[in-house]
C-alpha cells in the first residue's frame, strides 16, 4: 500500500533518516553477518537504511518499495553507491526472488501498512532467507482490544499484534532472538524492534556455553554474539560452564533506566521463554504465585572487588552488595507468576533487562524463608525515600 502525502513527508524527512540509522545500528549489534552480506530491504523509503548497510557492512543490497515515487527518491539519494545497490518496485507479499537468496532481510515500519498482508510478508521473508539468514524488523503493535478503535480511526492500519506475529514467525521456522520496546505518543501503540533467525540457528546462538567472565559483547573472532555470550568454555580445572534454558523478554532495554530490584519494578510485566527441550520441567509450576529466576547478567561490565552500590555513595565490597558487575555475573529475581502459556511464563514485577539469558527457575516457597530477624548491614542507614528513588532509577 502506498503512503499518504502526510506519511511521505514524515518518512522522507532528515529526522526520520537519522532515526532509522540509529535504530539499525542498535539492532545490528545483535546480528552476526558474513563479509559482504547480501541483503534485502522491504520498503526502502528514502534509502537511509540501505546506505548504512552498504557503508558499514560493505553489503550488497536490493532495496525495494511498492511506491515507484519512493524508489525514485531513493535512487537519487543512493546514486553514489553504484552497483552495490539495486532498486526494484516490489510487492512484499510476493517477492520475485528465488528461495534462500539473502543473508538478511530488513523491514522497518512496513508491515502495518500492508493491509491484511503481513502474514504473507512473513512467509515470503522466510522463503528468501538463507539457512543462516536473519530477519531484522521494526513495527507498531496493537493490543487486541483496540481492534474496533483502530478500524474506526485508522482504516489503512493493519491489525498487527506481537503475539500472532511471533506465532507466524515460528510457523515459518523463525525464532525471535532479540526484542526491545519503546512507548508511542498514542498510549495503546507500542514500537517494537526485533531480530529473528532460523530456529536451529537461533537455538545454537542462544545455547552457546556462557563464559564465567563478562564485559565485551564480541566473541574472540570479532562477531557480535547474542546477549554478549561467548563460546569460551576451556578455562582449566576450575571452569564452570552453563547453558541457558531460555531467554527473558522485558520492556527494559537500557541498564541505566532499569529498576534494581523487583520491589522497585512493581507492575512491570515480561515473559520468561523456556527452550523446547526444557519445557517438561515446567510441569506443576502453575501452582506457585512467585518464582525465582536465575540469569546471566549479560551486559554487566568488568568486575572489581569493590563497587559503589546504587543505593549508596560509599565503596563497598562487591559481596556485600547486589551490584551486577561481579566476578561471576549471576542475577536473581523473585517475580510474580501470572500464568504459564506453554513454554512462556508470564511474569510481573520484572527488574531484568530484555534479552537476558535464563539459567534456572525455582519456585518461591514461603515456608523456606529465614523465619528469624535479619540484619541488613550498611543498607540499614539508607532511608526509604532514597531507596525508592534510586531503586526505581528515578532522576535525582
Amino acid at each position: 500500500m502506498r503512503l499518504t502525502p502526510l506519511e511521505k513527508r514524515a518518512v522522507n524527512s532528515p529526522s526520520h533518516a537519522r532515526r532509522t540509522s540509529a535504530v539499525a545500528r542498535g539492532l545490528l549489534e545483535h546480528v552476526a553477518l558474513p563479509p559482504q552480506p547480501r541483503c534485502l530491504e522491504i520498503g526502502c523509503g528514502q534509502g537511509a537504511l540501505t546506505r548504512l548497510l552498504v557503508e558499514h557492512l560493505d553489503a550488497r543490497v536490493i532495496a525495494t518499495d511498492f511506491d515507484p515515487d519512493q524508489l525514485a527518491l531513493a535512487g537519487e539519494r543512493l546514486g553514489d553507491l553504484g552497483d552495490r545497490v539495486t532498486l526494484q518496485v516490489v510487492d512484499a507479499r510476493s517477492l520475485p526472488f528465488e528461495d534462500g537468496q539473502f543473508d538478511a532481510v530488513f523491514s522497518f515500519g512496513v508491515m502495518h501498512h500492508i493491509h491484511g498482508g503481513w502474514r504473507a510478508v512473513v512467509a515470503e521473508v522466510a522463503r528468501v532467507l538463507k539457512s543462516t539468514g536473519v530477519f531484522v524488523f521494526t513495527d507498531f503493535y496493537l493490543p487486541a482490544w483496540s481492534n474496533w478503535l483502530v478500524r474506526a480511526l485508522f482504516p489503512r492500519f493493519d491489525q498487527l499484534e506481537y503475539g500472532p506475529l511471533c506465532r507466524s514467525l515460528e510457523e515459518r521456522g523463525l525464532a525471535v532472538t532479540y526484542q526491545a520496546w519503546e512507548p508511542h505518543a498514542l498510549g495503546f501503540l507500542r514500537y517494537g524492534k526485533a531480530v529473528a533467525q532460523r530456529r536451529e540457528t537461533a537455538r545454537s546462538f542462544l545455547m552457546r556455553p556462557l563464559s564465567i567472565e563478562s564485559g565485551d559483547d564480541r566473541g574472540p573472532d570479532g562477531e557480535v554474539r547474542f546477549g554478549g555470550m561467548t563460546g569460551q568454555s576451556d578455562r582449566g580445572d576450575r571452569s564452570v560452564v552453563y547453558r541457558p534454558i531460555g531467554v527473558i523478554h522485558t520492556p527494559h532495554v537500557e541498564p541505566s533506566k532499569t529498576p534494581i530490584q523487583p520491589r522497585y519494578a512493581a507492575g512491570t510485566r515480561g515473559t520468561a521463554e523456556v527452550f523446547p527441550e526444557f519445557e517438561a520441567g515446567l510441569a506443576d509450576i502453575d501452582g506457585f504465585s512467585h518464582v525465582v529466576l536465575l540469569y546471566h547478567l549479560h551486559r554487566a561490565k568488568g568486575a572489581g572487588l569493590t563497587v559503589v552500590p546504587y543505593l549508596d555513595n560509599t565503596p563497598r565490597g562487591v559481596f556485600a552488595t547486589r551490584a551486577p558487575s561481579r566476578p561471576n555475573p549471576i542475577g536473581m529475581s523473585v517475580v510474580r507468576l501470572i500464568r504459564r502459556d506453554g513454554r512462556m511464563l508470564h511474569i510481573e514485577n520484572v527488574d531484568i533487562l530484555d534479552g537476558t539469558p535464563l539459567l534456572d527457575i525455582k519456585p518461591h516457597i514461603a515456608r523456606f524463608g529465614i523465619g528469624e530477624p535479619v540484619r541488613s548491614g550498611w543498607q540499614e542507614g539508607i532511608d526509604e525515600e532514597t531507596a525508592n528513588r534510586r531503586g526505581r532509577r528515578d532522576a535525582g
